[in-house]
C-alpha cells in the first residue's frame, strides 16, 4: 500500500488516537483533529477542529491540501454519546449529539469531496456502531444518530458509483474508551419508574465492556501494561460494512485492512 495522506477526526484519545497512531506507524502521513489538540505530538500531526463548525472543518481541509496537495483517506471518528430515557432527554443535549454525529459527518464530507472528485480517487471511512442497527434502551438518540450516519454513507456510495472514491462504515462493538465517561446524561433522574432500571442497564453494559477487555487481555490481544491512552487493539465484537457490504470481525488491525482493501491502484 502506497503512502497515503489521511485525515482523522476525534483523535485526542480512544479509538481515533489509536487509529491515527496505527496509520502513522505504517508509514502514512496522518493529520488528526480534535477541539483541544495537545501542543505537541511526537507522532502524527494534529489540528484544532470542531466538526460542528463547518468553517472550522473547511479550514482544516484547506490547510492539508495546501501542505500535501491531496487527501487520500478520511476517517470520520468524532462522536458524542448520550444516555437517558427518551421521556427525559434534554433537547439541547440531543441537538449537541446530532450536530456532532450527523452534521459533523456532513461537514467533513462536504469539505473533502470536491478535492477527491477532482483527483477521482479517495477513501471515506465512517466509524459507526452496532447501535446503528440494534437499538439499545436509554440510548435511542445515539442509536438514531449512528443509523443516520450509516444511511448518509450508503447514499454517498451510490452517488459516487461512477468515480474511484470508495466509502464504508465500520459498525464497531464494545470498546473500552472514554466515550462512556464523556457522554451526555439526564441529570437528577429521580422518577422511580426509570431510576433503577437505567442504573442497572448502565452497570450491565459497562460490565460487558470490562469483561470483553479482560478476555482480550487473557488471550494476549492487548498488553495490560500498555499506556491506556494508546488503546492498541482494544476493539471487541463488531462488524465491518465495506463497499461490497461484506461483514467481518473488527480489530484495529482489521480497520487498517479495510483501508488496504479500499486502496486505489
Amino acid at each position: 500500500m502506497k503512502k497515503q495522506v489521511i485525515f482523522i477526526t476525534g483523535t485526542s484519545s480512544g479509538l481515533g488516537k489509536a487509529i491515527a497512531e496505527l496509520c502513522y506507524e505504517n508509514g502514512h502521513i496522518v493529520y488528526g483533529s480534535s477541539r483541544n489538540p495537545p501542543a505537541e505530538n511526537p507522532t502524527f500531526k494534529e489540528l484544532k477542529v470542531d466538526v460542528t463548525d463547518q468553517q472550522s472543518v473547511q479550514h482544516a481541509i484547506k490547510h492539508i491540501l495546501e501542505k500535501e496537495g491531496r487527501i487520500d483517506v478520511v476517517i470520520n471518528n468524532a462522536g458524542l454519546g448520550i444516555i437517558g430515557p427518551v421521556e427525559y432527554l434534554d433537547v439541547a443535549d440531543v441537538n449537541k449529539v446530532w450536530l456532532t454525529n450527523v452534521n459533523g459527518l456532513l461537514h467533513v464530507l462536504q469539505a473533502v469531496l470536491p478535492s477527491m472528485r477532482h483527483q477521482n480517487a479517495g477513501k471515506i471511512v465512517s466509524i459507526s456502531s452496532i447501535a446503528s442497527v440494534i437499538a439499545l434502551p436509554f440510548r435511542g438518540v445515539y442509536c438514531a444518530s449512528k443509523s443516520a450516519g450509516d444511511k448518509i454513507i450508503q447514499s454517498l456510495r451510490m452517488e459516487l458509483s461512477q468515480t474511484n472514491i470508495s466509502c464504508c462504515s465500520i459498525q464497531a462493538g464494545d470498546i473500552k474508551t472514554s466515550i462512556n465517561e464523556n457522554r451526555l446524561k439526564v441529570k437528577d433522574l429521580e422518577d422511580p419508574f426509570y431510576a433503577d432500571i437505567v442504573k442497572r442497564t448502565n452497570h450491565h453494559i459497562d460490565e460487558e465492556v470490562n469483561k470483553e477487555w479482560k478476555r482480550m487481555q487473557k488471550e494476549g490481544a492487548v498488553d495490560p501494561f500498555m499506556n491506556k491512552e494508546k488503546l492498541r487493539e482494544k476493539m471487541a465484537k463488531g462488524k465491518v460494512v465495506d463497499d461490497e457490504q461484506k461483514k467481518a470481525n473488527v480489530t484495529l488491525e482489521s480497520i487498517f485492512r479495510v483501508l488496504q482493501r479500499l486502496a486505489t491502484a
